[in-house]
């Protein structure tokens, strides 16, 4: 619960964005966050990181991929 700990449990919208700029992926933007942007630590917005780098491993092999859950 530490303010200094907020951003070590997912990505933050940082990261998010140069992750999807490495891979020329910034037009999923609105659909990443829409998707994996769900938790708050204090007042960090953390992406979940498991869905994230999921749903850019779809996105890699099929630009057409569209948004799911990877919760099992």
């Amino acid at each position: 619960m530490d303010v200094e700990a907020s951003d070590c449990f997912g990505f933050t919208q940082e990261e998010i964005d140069e992750l999807l700029k490495y891979y020329n992926l910034m037009d999923n933007r609105q659909e990443m966050k829409e998707w994996y942007d769900g938790y708050l630590f204090g007042k960090t917005e953390i992406y979940n990181s498991w869905s994230a780098l999921n749903y850019v491993k779809k996105l890699l092999n099929d630009d057409h991929f569209q948004a799911v859950s990877f919760w099992a």
